[in-house]
């Protein structure tokens, strides 16, 4: 359950995260996770 959250951090079920994660509707919670760079695939379709 979210407990608290502020600009740059949210505490989950006691745990304080500061970076992006992911929350499944099941309690699962993926914190080690790298979202896709737009810049990357831009550059990669344009120079391609």
């Amino acid at each position: 359950m979210i407990e608290s959250y502020s600009f740059g951090s949210i505490v989950v079920d006691g745990r304080k995260f500061i970076s992006d994660l992911i929350i499944y509707p099941d309690g699962r919670i993926e914190a080690s996770w790298w979202r896709k760079s737009l810049k990357n695939y831009f550059s990669k379709k344009v120079f391609s």
